[in-house]
């Protein structure tokens, strides 16, 4: 054994080139099954994780501030409840001269449930009158960092606060999917943005025993304190669904990036170490004329290539854990989600037990076939004898007259089919996995840049603020810039679905020259009379409905049948 080890270290040195480029090329690809690994763990419904982190509410509800809600806490099913958060709705801050709207909680001390995650910077304290948390992913599209300031408007001017933290809401889906996004200031700062008391809300946050159960327990606080119907209602299962409708795509493309990677890595390796047995063939037959067993010839290589591929591979498994950071925290912006882990010690043990593996496999494949060659051939022919008649792809570059370097250059490269088969398969994984890639980036960023794809096809919103409707409209239609414009409001439907549940769900009213702009709709056509509808591809599959379905829902307490009419790709 000390002299298969001593041959192995020898050799080592001895063709050092060619060992460096094995250990580069097994170090690249552990790095990317690590990578690719670690990605995917990531990927796996980081909403949840932070749901958890936060103590979610199930249901947050929203009543004036005056409003007694004790009877919630009476109510069956409630596990805990949270009220008395100032919330102030309606309000904006000022980036870089845009006014967009925010919902702002006003909080010190973190609570118990629902607290925000915090992901950057810090969490407000008492001294913070002029400080503000704003949502990460609203932070992030527009391009703000902690230490930044934002416009707030205060007494009739707007002030500057400094963003001290970002963080995230669970109870609100991602910006821009949900337009109005969450931010956190002193309690204070709320009722010194809007002194009038009756338009500061509470915000009252409720755990269910069963978290499923939303609609039912929904329908027994409203008949228990009617106030809360007068505002809208945030469920978790609403904000989860919203988030992971991205996290899905996401998911869907790590997990295929994964299957590449995985694959790619395997003929990557087997390309590189069976190309270093078969370029030392000859030394098998040296081996075997000096007294080497086949078998010890083969444990040379082996202990050569399993030797490398553990240093390279633990080399790959620091860099995987050194670059992940980036990548999981810019999945983790996408998926609203706080960043997970970058090293995952199992993934790491799979990664390199993969990686000797396939080392040791495509060894002694070629090393035991050399083995089994008399040692005149190895010495002289090598593994295999010279093909005399061209291969098949080399007679049809023949039979097709192309030039004869060309002809020449398909016969030699596939004078060994195996081999020329490992190396066309490692090209088109790298190919195929490089062209998903892009595809994938294409993809999302198409979905990003185009607003109809999050359900807002204009360049801006108005909010008419103390102007009426008819006033607003006069102004915007006098304005030469203002090429079409319509109204949108929202409110909420609820529709018994075929389990005989209530699932209860926000629907946008359009009015004006709405069909001047161009919403996504991909099957059917868009509204064009009152009582039709377009409905997204969530609700198609959750009540199973079709283009030409009526549907009767319930607003406000009235029946409304509709009729679907188009099918929207938001």
């Amino acid at each position: 054994m000390n002299a298969i080890v001593r041959k192995a270290l020898a050799d080592l040195r001895t063709y050092r080139f060619q060992s460096a480029m094995v250990a580069i090329i097994v170090f690249a690809a552990t790095t990317t099954l690590v990578l690719a690994l670690t990605l995917q763990r990531g990927a796996d419904d980081p909403w949840a994780n932070s749901f958890e982190q936060a103590n979610g509410a199930h249901i947050a509800f929203n009543a004036d501030l005056d409003d007694d809600v004790s009877e919630i806490y009476e109510l069956p099913g409630v596990e805990a409840v949270r009220a008395d958060v100032p919330t102030l709705w309606g309000t904006g801050i000022v980036v870089n001269g845009r006014k967009h709207e925010v919902v702002m909680y006003g909080m010190v001390d973190l609570p118990e449930i629902n607290r925000p995650v915090l992901t950057d910077g810090r969490w407000l304290d008492p001294g913070d009158q002029r400080g503000i948390v704003l949502s990460r992913s609203f932070a992030k599209d527009l391009e703000i960092d902690v230490g930044d300031s934002v416009g707030v408007p205060l007494a009739g001017t707007v002030e500057q606060f400094e963003v001290v933290g970002l963080a995230i809401n669970v109870n609100r889906g991602p910006y821009p999917n949900w337009d109005v996004s969450s931010t956190w200031a002193l309690p204070e700062t709320l009722f010194a943005i809007d002194p009038d008391a009756e338009n500061i809300h509470q915000s009252i946050f409720v755990r269910l025993t069963d978290p499923e159960a939303t609609d039912a327990f929904i329908g027994r606080a409203y008949a228990a304190v009617p106030a809360l119907s007068q505002y809208g209602t945030d469920d978790w299962i609403e904000a989860r669904d919203s988030v992971n409708e991205w996290n899905q795509l996401i998911t869907i493309f790590l997990g295929v990036f994964s299957l590449f990677a995985f694959a790619a890595v395997g003929f990557v390796i087997a390309n590189v170490i069976s190309g270093r047995v078969l370029a030392q063939f000859r030394e098998i037959g040296l081996l075997k004329a000096i007294g080497f067993t086949p078998r010890q010839a083969a444990l040379i290589f082996l202990v050569q290539n399993l030797a490398l591929a553990l240093a390279a591979g633990i080399g790959g498994v620091a860099a995987a854990a050194i670059v992940a950071p980036v990548f999981l925290r810019r999945t983790a912006d996408v998926m609203n989600a706080g960043t997970p882990d970058a090293f995952y010690p199992d993934l790491a043990l799979l990664a390199l037990v993969v990686v000797q593996a396939l080392a040791a496999l495509f060894t002694l494949l070629p090393a035991w076939r050399g083995g089994r060659i008399s040692t005149a051939q190895a010495l002289t022919k090598g593994f295999e004898a010279p093909q005399h008649r061209p291969g098949l792809i080399a007679r049809i570059a023949a039979a097709i007259h192309l030039p004869l370097v060309v002809v020449m250059g398909v016969k030699d490269a596939f004078a060994r089919p195996m081999r020329a088969g490992l190396t066309v398969a490692a090209l088109t994984i790298t190919v195929l996995t490089v062209t998903f890639g892009l595809s994938m980036e294409a993809t999302a960023r198409k979905i990003l840049d185009e607003p109809a794809m999050n359900g807002n096809p204009f360049d801006i919103s108005v909010e008419p603020g103390e102007l009426s409707e008819a006033e607003t409209r006069e102004i915007l239609e006098a304005n030469d810039a203002v090429a079409g414009l319509h109204t949108r409001g929202t409110i909420r439907m609820q529709v018994t679905s075929a389990d005989d549940g209530v699932v209860s769900f926000s629907a946008r009213v359009l009015g004006g020259d709405y069909q001047g702009f161009p919403y996504a709709i991909s099957t059917g056509r868009m509204i064009a009379a009152p009582g039709e509808a377009v409905a997204g591809i969530g609700l198609f599959n959750l009540l199973g409905l079709d283009v030409g379905d009526d549907l009767n829902v319930t607003v406000d307490g009235r029946a409304v049948p509709l009729h679907i009419v188009g099918r929207d790709r938001e």
